[in-house]
């Protein structure tokens, strides 16, 4: 399908979750890994400045920026929720998600969780400061980037399958109570000693 949001026969799909002025979106837009790149923000004023920033990049940037034989084929930047049904589903069939959560609390990164967890399996969401809550994740890498208010870390992790995201809880599961029944008989061995001397 080549539709607007989703993931297309012509390449890869690249998602900025509360795209600001666009920037994400316009570097995604000279990577070559990416051939549609898509942002949404949630701020009217904003948004309609990354919309004009956006038509000028690929009026005047992108010519000649990427190879012929590996163009972007569309770029896109729009005001809205993305957390409403119809965006969701746009963005979940994405292959790379961008989300600069960096002020967000602990209730909105567990929807962010809940909703990204819709991705394909393969896919990668990259996280600013805070990570995905999710045993459907794993955390391939974490990497200090600089932003223009400063450096930050930003969390790089990577949608398994429904089996694999099982056998890492069910493991998980199994190894905190092996070290909860370490820390008793931890306790009783103290209360041995205790008692001997």
């Amino acid at each position: 399908e080549g539709g607007a949001g989703g993931r297309s026969v012509g390449g890869r799909v690249f998602w900025d979750l509360g795209s600001g002025t666009g920037k994400a979106v316009m570097a995604a837009g000279l990577c070559r890994h990416f051939a549609h790149v898509r942002g949404i923000e949630l701020l009217p004023c904003t948004a309609g400045i990354a919309a004009v920033l956006v038509e000028d990049f690929a009026r005047d940037v992108l010519p000649g920026a990427r190879a012929a034989s590996n163009p972007l084929r569309s770029v896109a930047v729009e005001c809205g929720d993305f957390f409403s049904p119809h965006t969701l589903h746009a963005w979940a069939a994405g292959d790379f998600v961008f989300c600069n959560c960096v002020t967000w609390d602990d209730a909105t990164m567990m929807r962010l969780s809940a909703a990204a967890e819709g991705l394909r399996p393969g896919a990668v969401f990259v996280t600013v400061l805070c990570p995905l809550s999710s045993d459907k994740f794993e955390v391939v890498d974490e990497v200090e980037l600089p932003f223009s208010w400063g450096s930050v870390e930003c969390v790089v992790h990577r949608r398994l399958t429904d089996q694999a995201a099982h056998l890492a809880a069910t493991l998980g599961a199994s190894m905190a109570r092996m070290g909860a029944g370490g820390a008793h008989g931890d306790e009783g061995r103290d209360v041995d000693m205790d008692t001997e001397r």
